[in-house]
């Protein structure tokens, strides 16, 4: 879904912005307590 650019287009969405919130709401709710932390680490630190 992320990168099907008929449903976010490159032009008018910002992609890495797009997969931090897709991150955030879905993805972190299925993470176990030390995968969270990890990726909290990673996005607090990456410029994605």
């Amino acid at each position: 879904m992320l990168l099907n650019p008929a449903i976010f287009s490159p032009e008018l969405y910002d992609l890495s912005e797009v997969f931090r919130s897709m991150y955030l709401y879905y993805v972190r709710g299925l993470c176990t307590e030390q995968g969270s932390k990890f990726a909290e680490a990673y996005f607090s630190r990456s410029s994605i």
